[in-house]
Formats: structure tokens, sequence, C-alpha cells
């Protein structure tokens, strides 16, 4: 089951890409340059990338979050605490 979760978001991820570089090759790089663009303007699906990355890098700190409150209960990780720290301030602040 695990697996197949990962492989789901894996095979989500090369979907997500192959459209946008079949947009691409039908239209222009000039009209996908939309979509990875900073969030601004009234195209619908404007700036989707940057939406998409912002929400990414914000789970992955909340993972690291997630990871830090569980060590806190542990007392013999406190080596790895430090890591789970600066990860966690290093994805929410990108």
């Amino acid at each position: 089951m695990n697996k197949l979760y990962s492989y789901s978001w894996l095979l989500l991820l090369v979907a997500y890409s192959i459209v946008l570089m079949s947009i691409e090759v039908k239209t222009s790089q000039d009209f996908v340059r939309n979509f990875f663009a900073d969030i601004k303007g009234d195209a619908p699906f404007y700036a989707v990338n940057t939406s998409l990355s912002v929400a990414m890098l914000l789970a992955t700190s909340l993972m690291f979050k997630i990871n830090l409150v569980i060590l806190k209960s542990l007392k013999q990780a406190d080596s790895q605490k430090f890591f789970f720290i600066a990860r966690k301030q290093f994805f929410f602040v990108i």
C-alpha cells in the first residue's frame, strides 16, 4: 500500500510534466511561461507551478515539524532534533 501511494504521487508529477511539455509543443514557449510565472494576471491556471511549489514546500516543512514533535517525546533522540529544526526552518523560509 505504501509503495502504491508513493508511485501514485510520482505518476501524478510525471503526468503534470507531460501536460506542460505537450502544451509547449502545441502552442509556444511564451504561452507555457504563464504557468511558471509569479502569481499575477487573470489567465486560468496562471502561475499554477508556483502555487504547487509553495504548497509542497509548506507540506515538507509540516512533515519535519511533525517529526520534531514526535522526537520531543523520545529522550534518546536529542542528536536528531537539530537536524529536524534546521530542515523545518529551511523549507518554511524558502
